[in-house]
């Protein structure tokens, strides 16, 4: 039988143990994580009126050149983060510096800001096995 001092430490240390375990609770979370971002941008996209877009964090206004419709503009959660394949985002991986007669050269991007998007830009959109290119919405 162990000595009453050499229980209570070794109590202490299991304590200390089981409460340091690997858990770093000081680390923040990353902000480019998609899904952090995925069950809002949904709810938002679900939307289909003034009132419940805006209450979900978008913005009711008119998309399109042509189709002039009012529709729930919804932020990613994931505007500027650096991707190379559009599955890193809510949305399509964009280049939006990069003129769309020379996407095919670009192989980074960023994850856009909101959907929809109207307008054309390089984007790695799940066209063409996630390869650069030219899309054009409207």
């Amino acid at each position: 039988m162990l000595p009453a001092h050499c229980v209570s430490l070794l109590a202490a240390v299991a304590l200390l143990t089981v409460s340091c375990g690997d858990n770093d609770n000081t680390r923040p979370a990353d902000p480019c994580d998609r899904s952090r971002h995925e069950a809002t941008f949904d709810a938002c996209r679900a939307t289909s009126d003034q009132p419940t877009c805006e209450a979900a964090g978008g913005r009711w206004s008119v998309g399109g050149i042509f189709n002039q419709q009012l529709q729930c503009f919804c932020p990613t959660g994931l505007a500027g983060c650096p991707c190379t394949h559009f599955s890193q985002c809510l949305g399509d991986c964009v280049a939006p510096s990069v003129p769309v007669g020379t996407c095919e050269s670009v192989t980074a991007g960023v994850c856009q800001a909101e959907l929809p998007f109207f307008g054309c830009i390089c984007a790695s959109s799940g066209f063409g096995g996630g390869r650069f290119g030219g899309l054009c919405i409207d």
